[in-house]
């Protein structure tokens, strides 16, 4: 087990008017430490309400602690206390109880509820007395603020349970024990979330990384947080990638973060004209339609509420959307595509495109001066780190180069000049879509386009020409192409696709991923929905294995994989109707629901 979880308490906090508990459990161990406060009386609990909690919790060793003994051990021992959304909730309540003498369940309540929602007045948390580590934030899920209770749907945890009382609701003595077993269940999420999914859990719509939790993503915060002196325990991976961009620019610059911080390019208007590399040419006349009428354009982004257009044209077999972020295209009237003894699938990707694009091109924001250097020492150091084998730094460096590019975008950051973003993102779309043109003047026909790369058909006599263009093609424009095979590939949109690589490795996104509720490139990641994972496994294996549909469907056993999480909004009542032939019931159940159809 990592060394810092020998330092470390799982815990979760819950107030009502007249109540405050946490419990607090030793990652691993069947251990909980529980504090209290009902009525003003620290460690509340008459000896037959102890029973019956020591009862509720055989398989545990339970020990009832003080508020102030508690505090002792944060304040002394400074355990990391590790929770879910405990960086804007937990850790403030602990702040001032530690602050604070006497404190009471109103003034408990009080602190809670300045808290909630969009109080202005809310308090701050900072890290003067206690260490702590948010998974919610660590997992990314703080970016589009999924609930405990939803992600625990992706951890396919067995009970998902709504506070069985109001938040606002005084309580009785004989409350308390179901409160705890609520807050407990919160507790057992959160440490799954932590540990990963447990070995005797294993399924076969569960991904390897899901069995190592979030661990390896909190060691790689104290690694990359002590090799380069930022404090990271607490961030996701893009205020990663922005902290270590600010930290390695001002090395490169010589700059104090101080200095540029709240330093930005904003632009009145931008000509297109300006922003278009000399190198952009076309031969066939409707794409030199286009690029004219492209060059022509005049943008005006302080002024203009949308930022985003979109172009929609036919090239080749394929309808295209050219927009501000991204090219993206696929076939007019066919969804699938086989290779034979003499049709080859061929899959041509640009190696890190845009970031090879402001580097190459010297793409900078005109506040930044040394910045397309710094970019380029970034790069380098992430291509050496990654031929020698040292993932840590070069995944920390691959954020970082993806933060960069974010930045121009971000009216709230140091990078923000939206001319960098375009003279990016424009010119690499008319690259691939010159690329397309040399392939289908050639007899090489694209049937799909995204962003950074092209997928095309080509017959078996054309794939030596196929090859010296992608090389002629990537030197031209100063970045590497990579060119890979494909043995069949499902098409239902741009972001809807099944493609099978000669070596029978699948890629798949969309309808067809059925790990994406729990991974994302090959990485432990809880942010995606959990709706019905045996679909997409049932698609995936009838279209790369030819499996009938039905044979999967009815031989899986996993029960949760059949299974649709949801939470609605407060505004809405959730319903379970009772039908028979002589009744009817009807009875409200809890806003998070997990139900299969």
């Amino acid at each position: 087990m990592s060394n810092f979880l020998s330092k470390s308490l799982i815990h979760d906090i819950e107030i009502l008017p007249n109540f405050f508990s946490d419990i607090f459990k030793v990652p691993g161990k069947n251990v909980l430490f529980i504090t209290l406060l009902y009525e003003n009386e620290d460690c509340f609990l008459p000896e037959d309400l102890w029973s019956e909690i020591i009862d509720s919790f055989p398989n545990y060793k339970v020990e009832l602690n003080s508020i102030d003994r508690i505090k002792k051990r944060i304040v002394k021992a400074k355990p990391y206390l590790i929770g879910y959304n405990n960086y804007h909730y937990d850790d403030i309540i602990w702040k001032e109880i530690i602050n604070r003498k006497n404190i009471t369940n109103k003034d408990l309540y009080e602190i809670s509820q300045s808290l909630i929602g969009d109080n202005k007045n809310r308090l701050k948390y900072d890290e003067s007395n206690i260490k702590t580590i948010d998974l919610m934030r660590v997992s990314g899920c703080d970016r589009i603020y999924k609930p405990l209770k939803q992600t625990a749907a992706n951890l396919k945890h067995d009970l998902i349970q709504d506070l069985p009382r109001k938040y606002n609701e005084t309580i009785e003595p004989y409350d308390i024990p179901e409160i705890l077993l609520y807050e407990l269940n919160d507790v057992l999420i959160t440490e799954k979330l932590l540990l990963g999914i447990p070995e005797d859990q294993k399924g076969i719509t569960i991904p390897k990384s899901a069995y190592k939790g979030l661990i390896p993503a909190i060691e790689f915060r104290f690694d990359i947080g002590n090799k380069f002196g930022i404090d990271i325990y607490n961030n996701n991976e893009s205020q990663i990638g922005e902290k270590l961009a600010a930290k390695l620019y001002s090395q490169v610059s010589g700059r104090e973060y101080d200095e540029f911080k709240q330093t930005q390019t904003k632009r009145e208007r931008i000509h297109y004209s300006d922003i278009i590399f000399d190198i952009i040419k076309f031969k066939d006349e409707r794409l030199n339609v286009f690029l004219s009428k492209l060059k022509n354009m005049v943008y005006m982004p302080e002024i203009d509420k949308s930022e985003k257009f979109t172009f929609n044209f036919e090239f080749g077999d394929c309808n295209i959307v050219f927009g501000q972020g991204g090219l993206h295209g696929t076939h007019k009237n066919k969804f699938i595509f086989n290779e034979t003894n003499t049709l080859k699938i061929k899959d041509l990707d640009f190696s890190s495109f845009y970031p090879s694009l402001y580097w190459k091109y010297k793409i900078e924001p005109e506040h930044l001066p040394h910045f397309n250097d710094f970019v380029g020492e970034i790069i380098t150091l992430r291509l050496i780190n990654k031929k020698q084998g040292n993932k840590l730094y070069a995944n920390a460096l691959k954020l970082c180069i993806n933060r960069l590019f974010g930045s121009f975008s971000d009216k709230f950051g140091w990078g923000y000049d939206v001319k960098a973003l375009l003279q990016t993102t424009i010119n690499g779309q008319l690259i691939l879509l010159m690329l397309a043109e040399e392939l289908e003047e050639n007899g090489i026909k694209v049937f799909y386009y995204n962003t950074d790369g092209l997928t095309v058909e080509c017959i078996d006599t054309k794939v030596e020409l196929l090859n010296s263009i992608s090389q002629k093609f990537s030197d031209k424009i100063k970045i590497e192409l990579e060119v890979s095979d494909f043995k069949s590939c499902y098409i239902k949109d741009v972001n809807s696709f099944l493609n099978i690589k000669s070596d029978g490795a699948v890629k798949y996104k969309g309808p067809y991923d059925y790990v994406s509720y729990i991974e994302r490139y090959g990485d432990f990641d809880v942010r995606g929905s959990f709706n019905a994972p045996i679909v997409p496994y049932a698609v995936s294996r009838y279209l790369s294995h030819n499996i009938p549909l039905e044979e999967t469907i009815m031989n899986h056993t996993d029960i949760y994989d059949f299974c649709i999480a949801n939470k609605t909004g407060s505004q809405f009542k959730n319903c379970l109707f009772e039908i028979n032939e002589t009744s009817f019931k009807e009875k409200y159940i809890q806003q998070s629901i997990r139900y299969y159809i």
